[in-house]
């Protein structure tokens, strides 16, 4: 599903335009990374929780030239399900 076909969905809703689902959408996902660039973890009950992690620094060979070189570690997200949400999936 893309944010758009979600847009679509949330609009069906009585009383809800297709301006006002795009606004909320793209509120609810400001405010998550908000949280997820503070180091904050976002739980949502009944859904999951997105967690910020910074992943370590690591060497790596280089295929072309065959030398060794050294990695930033990274911040990424991590997503673990809730388990009413995989209840409901079943």
């Amino acid at each position: 599903m893309t944010k758009i076909e979600l847009v679509n969905i949330i609009a069906q809703t009585p009383g809800i335009t297709k301006v006002d689902a795009q606004k909320i959408i793209q509120a609810f996902m400001s405010s998550i990374t908000k949280a997820l660039k503070k180091g904050e973890d976002v739980r949502l009950i009944g859904f999951g929780t997105f967690s910020p992690i910074k992943t370590p620094a690591r060497m790596y060979r280089d295929i072309q030239s065959g030398e060794s070189k050294n990695s930033k570690g990274k911040k990424v997200v991590k997503f673990r399900g809730g388990s009413a949400l995989s209840e409901k999936i079943k």
